[in-house]
């Protein structure tokens, strides 16, 4: 079970991805601090397990591995642009 607690402020195509994979959304206030409240309800009340989607070790490990695919896949790419959200 994965429930994804998010801001009002998400873009509804980012929600539709999200519901496609199967994860349970939350909208919760108009900032990801908002969100995290509710996220550390979920943990308290539920038990669930907190994943940040960004300040966690697995995470930004994962995220390091994408330039080394991105080699792999295309050791001649000049440029690479990667969006931020």
């Amino acid at each position: 079970r994965a429930v994804i607690c998010m801001s009002r402020l998400v873009p509804e195509n980012k929600l539709d991805a999200i519901r496609r994979l199967g994860a349970e959304i939350r909208i919760v206030g108009n900032s990801q601090d908002d969100a995290q409240k509710e996220v550390e309800k979920l943990v308290g009340e539920q038990g669930l397990v907190m994943l940040p989607p960004f300040d966690h070790p697995d995470i930004i490990a994962g995220q390091g591995t994408l330039g080394l695919e991105i080699i792999e896949q295309v050791p001649d790419a000049a440029s690479v642009l990667v969006p931020l959200s």
